[in-house]
């Protein structure tokens, strides 16, 4: 059996939003869920701040 690579349209990796906190940094690896899944933030966390200078989209 073949392990199948999933990708975007755009071919990236797929992405998903989830919910971290405010301290996920952006390319630093961070522990999401009860589970442990270690993730790797693409982007910082939406805070208020960035939303109110722009680098953010609202909620």
């Amino acid at each position: 059996m073949q392990n199948v690579i999933y990708k975007a349209e755009t071919g990236e990796g797929l992405k998903i939003k989830l919910p971290l906190p405010a301290t996920a940094k952006n390319g630093s690896p961070t522990t999401y869920g009860p589970s442990g899944l270690r993730v790797i933030p693409q982007t910082d966390v939406a805070t208020a701040l960035l939303r109110s200078i722009g680098k953010a989209p609202r909620a």
